[in-house]
């Protein structure tokens, strides 16, 4: 036991101290802001610039008028197309518009321009084209007035008769986000530390370094060892963003946001229910593929085999990202619901059901014990065959290699 805690403590202060371990703490953060920066850059430029100036090819004195009147784009009026598109040919104007049939407006622009932000306009040119449509046939102002007020809007609710009342839209989406955070970063943990780990394993295969540790200590206890101080920095992590987080409640503007946008109730939710089970589907998600990783690690005897080995766990991870960004949009689906009851996806995807209220709490207990079931057993068969496996040198394959150790793991128990 003690040697054990003796190889967590190694692994886990190795593995912090190190510039790597920095760089994972603030990845996130890193990629949220450079993320959000370039999501509102993007935003802003399918709007298309308003500070642009565009030439308007008509013969309507009255519409002129009305352009006139606008601040942007900046606009000139031509007599004629050809007069236009030289000027647009000689960069005077980002494009300019055929408005010789009002209802059916051209834009014309260079491929190579910016978008320029229309909406001013033609919602000027919708006006005027229900104005001249109510005239021809004989309505009233008023009459325009109720046709637009009579528009029926579908508002859509879902009933959940395990509570009073079901969560509004705004609720929804908050609980969505938080999944969407636990799912990025149970993708982000997964990578990272299942391949720390299986780098580690095979190293130590590579350099034989593995038949001086086996002398003194039992293999179980150094593979549990090496398990045990990835969970810890990961834990450590787990803890600083919930410091971090924490803290930024308690800054001033924060805290008045929060209060005056997202009622007291769905705070509550958040603690009492969503936080706790994506918790624990975290650790135990993030524990289950260390142990398989470090099983697969344990089958290749070169460190650079490892991203081949380990591969079949990078297409489940993908799989579950993927599965729990359709979730999002449909929760029913019977892919969803099938992928919520399997241990190396449920992990995924059933935050994502507790958002939508797609999932009762008694069989997101079901699924959890599955998923900790499976850890466990994953956990004690990585554990026994890496008794075998650690002193397996094969040149083949890991079929070849799993094989080989379970020839070894027989012979060791007739023995």
């Amino acid at each position: 036991m003690n040697k054990m805690w003796f190889v967590a403590k190694n692994v886990f202060f190795k593995n912090i101290k190190s510039g790597t371990y920095l760089w994972m703490v603030i990845a996130p953060f890193f990629f949220l802001i450079v993320g959000s920066g370039v999501g509102y850059y993007i935003s802003e430029d399918m709007k298309g610039t308003e500070d642009a100036t565009i030439s308007v090819v008509t013969t309507d004195n009255q519409l002129k008028e009305q352009l006139k009147e606008m601040k942007q784009p900046v606009i000139q009026f031509d007599s004629n197309i050809k007069e236009a598109r030289e000027k647009l040919k000689a960069n005077e104007i980002s494009g300019y518009m055929d408005l010789s049939d009002p209802l059916s407006p051209i834009f014309y622009q260079k491929t190579t321009d910016d978008n320029v932000n229309l909406s001013n306009i033609e919602t000027i040119l919708s006006q005027k084209s229900i104005n001249d449509t109510a005239k021809r046939l004989n309505i009233t102002e008023e009459d325009i007035t109720q046709i637009k007020s009579a528009q029926v809007y579908i508002k859509n609710e879902r009933i959940n008769f395990e509570k009073k009342e079901a969560n509004d839209d705004i609720t929804r989406m908050i609980h969505t986000g938080i999944a969407y955070v636990f799912a990025f970063f149970l993708l982000m943990f997964i990578t990272t530390y299942s391949n720390i780990i299986a780098q580690e394993i095979a190293s130590e295969k590579g350099t034989r370094i593995m038949e001086v540790i086996l002398s003194s200590m039992k293999a179980s206890s150094n593979l549990l060892g090496k398990m045990i101080g990835i969970v810890m920095a990961v834990m450590l992590q787990i803890f600083i963003y919930t410091v971090l987080i924490s803290a930024t409640y308690f800054i001033p503007f924060v805290n008045q946001f929060i209060h005056n946008n997202v009622p007291d109730e769905v705070i509550n939710q958040l603690l009492s229910k969503q936080l706790g089970f994506s918790v624990l589907f975290l650790i135990f998600g993030i524990f289950m593929y260390v142990s398989l990783a470090s099983f697969l690690g344990s089958l290749v005897s070169r460190a650079e085999d490892v991203p081949k080995a380990i591969s079949v766990l990078t297409i489940f991870v993908i799989l579950g990202f993927y599965i729990c960004m359709y979730a999002i949009s449909n929760p029913n689906s019977m892919v969803v619901i099938v992928a919520s009851y399997i241990p190396l996806l449920s992990p995924f995807i059933i935050p994502f059901r507790i958002a939508s209220e797609t999932i009762t709490a008694g069989y997101v207990w079901l699924s959890m014990g599955l998923t900790f079931l499976s850890t466990v057993l994953i956990t004690i068969f990585s554990v026994w065959f890496y008794e075998a496996s650690v002193l397996v040198y094969s040149s083949g394959n890991i079929f070849t290699a799993f094989k080989e150790a379970l020839v070894l793991k027989r012979n060791n128990r007739k023995n």
